[in-house]
């Protein structure tokens, strides 16, 4: 059986150097924007900058769990440089009621152009 890292399936690794992480990690003032539009307070927003990020890396979206610490503490670092206005009290963990998940993951999908692929999907596909 092939390794998890040889599978086509991408995985979520921490960046080899820090050209890496700037590439994948860091967070444009467009992002941040977008982020303090659709979520509330620092925590959320934090939340839904890790929401998009990595699934602007690996093209799905992944539980808060398995999110490598060295990714959010990146983004948070990043975050509260940025922050400006009510004092920054981040929770140790992310975490998000499930509507707000689902919520978030509706505006990156827009925000990213991706389409849910649904049962009505195949009808709308034109045999050639």
């Amino acid at each position: 059986m092939a390794s998890i890292n040889r599978t086509i399936y991408p995985q979520l690794s921490e960046p080899k150097d820090k050209f890496e992480w700037r590439a994948r990690y860091d967070l444009a003032t467009s992002e941040i924007a977008l982020a303090k539009e659709h979520a509330r307070g620092i925590n959320r927003v934090l939340a839904f900058l890790v929401l998009l990020k990595t699934f602007q890396n690996i093209g799905y979206f992944v539980e808060f769990t398995h999110v490598p610490t060295s990714i959010v503490n990146h983004m948070r670092d990043q975050l509260l440089d940025n922050w400006r206005g009510e004092k920054a009290q981040l929770w140790e963990n992310l975490r998000l009621s499930e509507p707000t998940l689902y919520e978030y993951r509706d505006v990156i999908r827009e925000y990213r152009g991706v389409k849910i692929y649904s049962a009505s999907g195949p009808s709308r596909i034109s045999v050639t």
